[in-house]
């Protein structure tokens, strides 16, 4: 439960800056977008090979898609152009769509074990880029960007 309260207490943190979360109460649409975007070069077999039912970011992790990774990742992630990105979380149902998005900092999203779904993947509605970061202290956080 302190958990939770800790979440809320950092979401709060994040509006009074200016961060607009809009709920999407099922993301499997913006899941299979994500999919289809950052993953479609791989094979059923490759994807089944890396377990990626499980972790999408297996992609990153595996090396099947290069990317930077770690303090890479999050500067890359801090310099890119956003104003509006979606957001989902790898075992839950439930997404954002977040709007003044140029606010948001990869520390905004190193929820560490304030929630049990902290894998949390973003991207810009155009998939020009994503950023994912991973419960696994040594996995991530990943950045990739398309044509980069």
């Amino acid at each position: 439960m302190r958990e939770t309260c800790e979440f809320g207490k950092h979401m709060d943190d994040m509006k009074s800056r200016g961060i607009v979360f809009e709920p999407i109460e099922n993301a499997a649409g913006i899941k299979g977008r994500w999919s289809k975007l950052f993953a479609s070069s791989l094979s059923k077999e490759e994807k089944q090979d890396i377990y990626y039912d499980q972790y999408r970011w297996h992609i990153f992790s595996f090396e099947r898609v290069k990317c930077l990774s770690g303090e890479e990742a999050r500067q890359a992630f801090d310099a890119c152009q956003k104003q509006k990105v979606y957001q989902f979380f790898q075992h839950s149902r439930a997404g954002f769509c977040i709007e003044n998005a140029h606010l948001l900092k990869a520390e905004d999203l190193d929820y560490g074990n304030l929630i049990p779904w902290s894998d949390t993947y973003l991207f810009d509605p155009e998939g020009k880029w994503t950023y994912v970061r991973t419960h696994e202290s040594m996995c991530g956080p990943y950045f990739y960007e398309k044509n980069s």
